[in-house]
Order: C-alpha cells, then sequence, then structure tokens
C-alpha cells in the first residue's frame, strides 16, 4: 500500500490483519458502502493500531467485523453493524455499545454474532440499558445456548 490505489470501492470482503496499513489502504476509499473484515484477535492487534482517520470513509452504512474493528468505525454512518463477539473480545463489549450510543446517530441494525454463552444475558442488559434500546430497529442473532429438548415434553 505503498502508493494510492487508482480504484474506488463500493464493496470490500477483507481478510487482513486491521493494522496501519490497512487504515491507510481504506482512507480514500469514499465510495465503500459494504466492509467486511475477518481479522483473528490478538492482544497487540486491539492495542497497538489505528483505524481509518476520522472523516474518512464517508459512505460507508454496512459494517460486517469483529467488535475491536467496529470501535475504530464508530464514527462513520453505519446503518448496519454485524459484530462478533468471542472470549478474548467479549471485555471490549460494553465499552462499544456505549461507545456506539454516544457517537453513532444513525445506526438503525445490529447483529451479534458468536456471541460465548456466559455474555449473551450481559449482551442484553447492555444494549437495554443504552439510548440503543429505543434507537435500534432491529437486533439479531444473539447465538444463545442451546437447550435439552427434552426439557420441552408435557
Amino acid at each position: 500500500f505503498e502508493r494510492p490505489m487508482p480504484f474506488r470501492l463500493r464493496e470490500a470482503w477483507l481478510q487482513f490483519r486491521w493494522d496501519e496499513r490497512l487504515g491507510a489502504f481504506l482512507e480514500p476509499q469514499n465510495r465503500l458502502q459494504f466492509l467486511s473484515v475477518q481479522t483473528g484477535v490478538e492482544q497487540e492487534e486491539v492495542i497497538n493500531h489505528r483505524g481509518p482517520q476520522l472523516g474518512s470513509l464517508p459512505s460507508l452504512e454496512v459494517l460486517e467485523a469483529p467488535v475491536h474493528v467496529a470501535s475504530d468505525l464508530l464514527s462513520c454512518k453505519l446503518q448496519k453493524v454485524a459484530i462478533v463477539i468471542d472470549d478474548e473480545n467479549a471485555p471490549l463489549l460494553a465499552g462499544f455499545v456505549d461507545a456506539m450510543a454516544r457517537t453513532n446517530k444513525t445506526i438503525r441494525n445490529l447483529n451479534v454474532v458468536a456471541i460465548p454463552e456466559f455474555l449473551a444475558v450481559d449482551c442484553l442488559r447492555i444494549l437495554g440499558a443504552s439510548t440503543l434500546a429505543t434507537t435500534l430497529h432491529h437486533l439479531g442473532v444473539l447465538s444463545l445456548p442451546l437447550m435439552d429438548v427434552r426439557s420441552f415434553r408435557h
């Protein structure tokens, strides 16, 4: 990514490390509407990175990404967000929801994907206590623990 890319993306499915280089690549993408980022979470990746600069990605509306990536993009005018929560990034959820409620006034759809069982109820509690409880139109795909079907017998 040493020189500017001569193209403008509308959609991007990326499987790269979320780092300064990827942020720099995305910054000039002013037509990008859909972004999917698949990246493993490493502690240094969550702490030592820089996402795209504030004001970049003005057209971004739909995001599918791990919660630490989504946190970097909350200043965008996102309408639909799907975040991935796992055991490693679970502690970031409360701060993410709080920041999303304060920062992003355009979010209407939130999907929380692959949430660990221990966090599912807390996730609902955190979302219910935020201003998102009154502004979200869709809250989806909360992966709740499977129950034993024998418990449904009469």
